[in-house]
């Protein structure tokens, strides 16, 4: 629109020019239109008449380009909003993926010997004292099957 305002006040600026050129300097405006002050209003009607439909065009352009940007922008905003979406679904992932993998951390941290209290695994120790206390059961058996064949024979 300045556009169309400057060309406005260039033709007002020319026929005011052109008035007091014809009161006031002998041969007016053919003078100021020699000197290159006053242009020709047929030639200033043409140029204003090709500047407005430039004008026209170069908007009808830009409208369309502001279309296309504004296409643009919501399309832009609805991948952001699916990918806002997407990350929320992801955190939450991440949380529930956060917890399991603190409960495997507690379980790996479960010592040897707890496991073995836990399923009543027989340590070492445990087998050797078995393996005596069992020889020494075997031996008292034995002793006291020789005392009762005695007795019978």
């Amino acid at each position: 629109m300045d556009t169309l305002n400057v060309v406005f006040a260039r033709q007002v600026f020319s026929a005011v020019a052109a008035i007091v050129a014809d009161m006031l300097i002998p041969g007016g405006r053919e003078t100021l239109e020699k000197t290159g002050l006053l242009k020709s209003t047929k030639s200033s009607l043409d140029d204003r008449i090709l500047k407005i439909e430039a004008a026209r065009a170069n908007l009808s352009e830009a409208l369309e380009a502001i279309d296309e940007l504004k296409g643009e922008a919501q399309r832009n905003q609805a991948a952001l909003a699916e990918l806002r979406r997407t990350l929320v679904q992801r955190e939450e992932e991440k949380g529930q993926l956060d917890a399991k993998l603190s409960e495997l951390r507690a379980l790996t941290e479960i010592s040897a010997s707890t496991v073995q209290d836990v399923f009543r695994v027989p340590t070492r120790a445990s087998i050797w004292a078995e393996r005596v206390i069992g020889f020494v059961i075997g031996v008292a058996a034995s002793v006291a099957a020789s005392f009762v064949y005695s007795a019978f024979v």
